[in-house]
């Protein structure tokens, strides 16, 4: 439902985005600031019903190593936040995330999906001048769930599977990043 947009603090960050619908979107920015929350991207107004827990997946490609913030958060951003994840992306290389999100039962607000992208997250340092290309691309939310991943009791916890993993490509575990042109 809806498209990504895609926010960028003029005053700090040069770039241009494009959204590919609801499925996701592309970005080149060429000053990423120093900042975090100078870039991010944003779905707004998803589709849930409250105490359900749900599958959030999507790919990512950047041109640079990276780490980003993915959100899952209600109208309060500070006190709505279902998912927080710290994620690393590596240079050129795809990485696939999914994780299960629980949304409270007594929630009935708008939800958004938030990726943030700015400069310095996750405590790696950027120079602030450095460019950066993004691609999300097949973003999903949907209420059927893997259940071997653990939903996290708070949402600053990493998810856990509950199964041994049998090969990185099998667990479902949400930070495996992938060689370029592997599925």
């Amino acid at each position: 439902k809806g498209a990504w947009s895609l926010y960028f603090n003029n005053a700090v960050v040069q770039g241009i985005g494009k959204s590919n619908g609801s499925k996701g979107y592309t970005a080149d920015i060429g000053y990423l600031g120093i900042t975090s929350k100078a870039i991010r991207a944003t779905l707004s107004g998803v589709d849930y019903i409250p105490g359900e827990t749900y599958q959030y997946s999507f790919s990512a490609t950047s041109s640079i190593d990276k780490n980003i913030t993915v959100k899952v958060v209600g109208e309060d951003q500070v006190e709505d936040v279902f998912a927080n994840y710290n994620i690393s992306l590596q240079a050129g290389s795809t990485y696939h995330f999914f994780n299960n999100v629980k949304i409270d039962k007594n929630y009935d607000g708008r939800l958004d999906l938030i990726i943030v992208m700015g400069g310095r997250i996750g405590g790696e340092y950027m120079a602030p001048d450095v460019s950066l290309s993004i691609d999300v691309a097949d973003v999903s939310f949907v209420g059927k769930v893997d259940k071997s991943i653990k939903v996290p009791e708070s949402p600053t916890e990493k998810p856990t599977s509950t199964e041994k993993p049998t090969s990185a490509a099998t667990t479902g575990a949400s930070e495996q990043p992938t060689a370029p042109g592997a599925t």
